[in-house]
């Protein structure tokens, strides 16, 4: 019984996200209600305040929905030991690639969702980035013997990442396949460097 509960309540909380989503293609964020989303949804107001205190909320349930598909579209498939072993930077170049792919393609529905606000869009793309990097830090220390804490080359990577991206959905002055290809040789001229490793 309790299942069907939990079932009913994730169903009604994809439907009221998706029905946000679909309102805010057509029209600015501060002209959506409450009433609109329910009537979108075809549910009654009751059940979205159970779930969410006002629009704003669902808002950022939206923008941390899309930042977990996003991530979990590029986690790595079943050979990662195996890629990780042979070359990890093309690993970890590979991820970063497929997470910036990804903000691509949902370009649109992130620069409505954020509507102008891009502390919440780099939000998005950070927050995927960084779930990426870490994983691939901790296992590129196997490997590496860094000169500094990876929390701290995180944060540098997942910043500097994020900012670009960020920078590149607002105002595109490169193509996906140029950063795509800056990051490669970024990333093996860092290592190269010896400025985070030993």
């Amino acid at each position: 019984m309790e299942k069907k509960e939990d079932n009913r309540i994730i169903r009604s909380k994809r439907d009221l996200r998706g029905a946000f989503m679909e309102l805010i293609k057509d029209q600015p964020f501060e002209k959506i209600s409450v009433t609109d989303i329910c009537k979108k949804a075809m549910i009654n107001k009751m059940t979205f305040y159970k779930h969410y205190q006002d629009k704003y909320a669902l808002l950022d349930d939206c923008i941390r929905a899309i930042a977990e598909n996003i991530y979990l579209a590029c986690v790595p498939d079943a050979d990662i030991e195996k890629r990780i072993n042979e070359n990890p930077v093309d690993l970890f170049v590979d991820l970063l690639a497929n997470a910036m792919t990804e903000c691509y393609q949902r370009k649109e529905i992130l620069l409505s969702l954020v509507y102008g606000n891009n502390t919440s869009l780099r939000f998005v793309v950070e927050n995927c980035s960084k779930k990426i990097i870490e994983q691939l830090m901790k296992r590129l220390s196997q490997k590496y013997e860094f000169r500094y804490p990876i929390s701290i080359i995180t944060a540098f990577i997942t910043g500097g990442f994020a900012n670009v991206i960020t920078e590149c959905l607002i105002m595109p002055a490169f193509s996906i396949e140029t950063l795509n290809s800056y990051s490669r040789t970024f990333f093996n001229d860092i290592l190269d460097s010896k400025l985070i490793t030993k």
